[in-house]
């Protein structure tokens, strides 16, 4: 579709060009530093690390920062709020709807389960939040973080509207959803299974 190749044109050459993934050098080396010094105070301490929450955690920052362009206290309530959210969020595409199937069962079994409930729930609770982030990078008084973020530059595209197809403010929330989503989790799910499998297989 045309607002499929607008967007991929935009995530290619704005979103994650050479250029973009570089101007967030810095913030991948500052997270990595926190984690590192995390591993090593519980070394000192002889105490065991959870590399699995770790490395979530160290996503979620980065992705963050790249994403929101603000930093969240690890135990703070605004990082709480949104880990429960992108669970939420996560759990939902775990799950396994009837109606996705058979849809003419969708009141028998999808809305009596309560899935349909859930996931309006989740979906409403992501969109209250992603709208509070748009309306936050809209604040005139708004300090702008040092790098430019992703969310400053899909609306500045969405000021500007330079494709042929409207850009909106819904579309502002679904791509930073999907980029949220897609470098949190994942990445951690990653580098945690990479790591077990070195340590099965330590001479690789």
């Amino acid at each position: 579709t045309p607002y499929y190749r607008e967007i991929r044109k935009m995530a290619m050459n704005h979103l994650f060009s050479p250029t973009r993934v570089a101007s967030f050098k810095h913030v991948r080396e500052e997270e990595a530093r926190t984690m590192m010094a995390k591993i090593e105070k519980a070394a000192k301490k002889s105490e065991p690390v959870d590399i699995s929450e770790l490395m979530l955690t160290f996503t979620n920052s980065v992705v963050c920062r790249q994403a929101f362009g603000k930093t969240y206290n690890e135990d703070g309530e605004e990082m709480k709020r949104f880990i429960k959210i992108l669970y939420g969020t996560q759990s939902v595409f775990g799950k396994v709807f009837f109606s996705d199937f058979f849809p003419i069962t969708r009141y028998v079994f999808d809305d009596l389960t309560g899935l349909t409930a859930y996931m309006k729930e989740c979906f409403e609770r992501q969109d209250t939040y992603l709208q509070e982030v748009v309306d936050e990078t809209l604040d005139p008084k708004r300090v702008k973080p040092e790098t430019e973020s992703m969310i400053d530059l899909l609306m500045e595209i969405y000021r500007e509207q330079p494709f042929a197809s409207e850009f909106t403010l819904e579309n502002v929330k679904a791509v930073v959803m999907n980029i949220v989503v897609a470098g949190t989790d994942t990445a951690a799910a990653a580098v945690v299974w990479g790591m077990t499998y070195l340590m099965k297989y330590p001479k690789v």
